[in-house]
């Protein structure tokens, strides 16, 4: 393996790059919230996964 795709793949593994084979996927923890349930329990939900996914970087 070249030196250039190791770094690449520890900057995909911190998070600070997209990975290098074009290819991400994201494991959300937690059991999701229904549209239907209270504005509050979506409010958490949604701040739950802010913080798991607020280390990558490349992520809007």
């Amino acid at each position: 393996m070249s030196d250039e795709l190791i770094e690449e793949l520890d900057l995909a593994n911190s998070g600070a790059l997209p990975s290098p084979f074009g290819r991400a996927e994201f494991e959300v923890l937690g059991s999701p919230a229904s549209v239907q349930s209270k504005k509050a329990v979506r409010d958490e939900y949604l701040n739950a996964i802010r913080e798991q996914l607020k280390e990558i970087k490349y992520l809007m």
